[in-house]
């Protein structure tokens, strides 16, 4: 009877690790490309920002293990697409491709407007435009970072745009100076993240023009964290309960 009770017990742990598919202890890699004011390590190796204090809240109440990993745009785009490990992207804007690829949680986070930043002495060229026709003018070269998304309404825009465009590729801090350098015409920043960048860079602000432009924003841009599907719907799950308690997307619209 004994040596039946025992071998109940073997299969029931074995029954238990087959039927609990997310009950691995490996934790869930968490890749960021570093974007003030939404997440950064500083140089002592600190991590800041929005999304990261939102990854450590959702993280931490869903009971799940995870990592944080910096990575190139493009290197965290191609592992997100081959789905070869179990990754996350916490606070990253919703697109349809990536809804595609990927489970997508409850929104996490809503973005502030989006606004046009240009060379200062080409303000009046932009005023009072409507984007559509900005982005169709090709005396127009649109500055853009490839693997980022921008405003819902925006990247629409900019996949079919006809004016030339170019992308060289860094910070954003990095292409705001190269407007007030004048390599460009015109790149797109949301007011949060502009803002820190002129906090930080004070030479820019003599250099450059906000330009305001209404139909840029006539959808709101939400952010999400968005997982690979080697990620179970279990654990899904656990993110979007602890998404709900924590509240998020009420708390970023009183911002």
């Amino acid at each position: 009877m004994a040596r039946i009770v025992g071998l109940w017990c073997v299969w029931l742990v074995c029954f238990s690790a087959v039927a609990e598919p997310n009950a691995s202890s490996d934790p869930i890699n968490l890749y960021f490309t570093g974007r003030p004011p939404f997440i950064w390590r500083d140089d002592a190796g600190q991590m800041h920002g929005i999304s990261y204090e939102i990854g450590e809240q959702v993280f931490q109440r869903a009971q799940i293990p995870y990592q944080w990993i910096k990575a190139p745009s493009a290197r965290v785009n191609h592992y997100f697409i081959t789905d070869k490990q179990r990754l996350c992207l916490v606070n990253w804007i919703y697109t349809d491709e990536r809804q595609k690829l990927g489970r997508i949680s409850l929104p996490t986070y809503q973005e502030q407007d989006y606004v046009g930043v240009v060379p200062k002495e080409k303000a009046d060229k932009y005023r009072g435009r409507e984007i559509a026709a900005v982005l169709d003018d090709p005396t127009t070269i649109v500055l853009f970072k490839e693997g980022y998304a921008y405003s819902t309404v925006l990247t629409k825009l900019l996949i079919n745009m006809k004016a030339p465009k170019v992308d060289y590729r860094g910070t954003q801090t990095h292409n705001l100076r190269l407007i007030a350098e004048k390599r460009a015409d015109i790149a797109f920043f949301e007011q949060q993240e502009l803002a820190l960048i002129l906090q930080q860079q004070p030479d820019l602000g003599d250099k450059v023009a906000v330009v305001n432009f209404p139909g840029l924003n006539t959808e709101p841009t939400t952010r999400h964290v968005i997982c690979s599907k080697s990620v179970t719907e279990q654990e899904m799950q656990k993110i979007n309960l602890a998404i709900e308690a924590l509240q998020l997307t009420r708390l970023s619209q009183g911002n």
